[in-house]
């Protein structure tokens, strides 16, 4: 998870949550970025992966602040799911302060969002997924969705 591109993770049974759980970012050394993650397996835990699959949307690493992301449409065409993204970057209004720090003081965020789609609706075939910003695929992944 904890990577500097924006990506999507598809969970569509529990055990995809498993081997979410055992990936890198589980395990960083940052109390901030566990305390993410264990938000973000707590509210992929809240979806009923019986009826619906679950989409997580991330930004991607960066540090500062200033910064968002959010979801601004959600499309199925055919066999293809594309989420539409946008990013808010700081803009030059917004006030810098001269300060002290080392790398193990700065924190990193990696902003999320959770989607759940119904099974129903996407259930029994491969499904491409694709992370969209301005109008241009920035990640995509595909799978089975039972």
């Amino acid at each position: 998870m904890l990577d500097e591109s924006p990506k999507l993770i598809v969970i569509s049974k529990e055990e995809d949550i498993d081997a979410l759980t055992q990936s890198k970012g589980f395990t960083h050394p940052s109390p901030v970025v566990r305390a993410n993650t264990d938000n973000v397996l707590s509210q992929v835990w809240s979806v009923d992966l019986q009826q619906n699959i679950a989409i997580l949307a991330f930004r991607g690493m960066h540090t500062g602040e200033g910064r968002g992301f959010f979801i601004e449409e959600i499309r199925l065409n055919k066999d293809i799911i594309r989420v539409y993204t946008q990013f808010i970057e700081p803009t030059q209004w917004y006030e810098r302060i001269p300060g002290f720090t080392r790398p193990e003081a700065q924190i990193a965020y990696d902003m999320y969002s959770l989607i759940s789609v119904p099974k129903q609706a996407i259930g029994g075939r491969v499904i491409a997924f694709e992370l969209v910003l301005d109008n241009r695929v920035i990640y995509e992944d595909e799978m089975s969705v039972p």
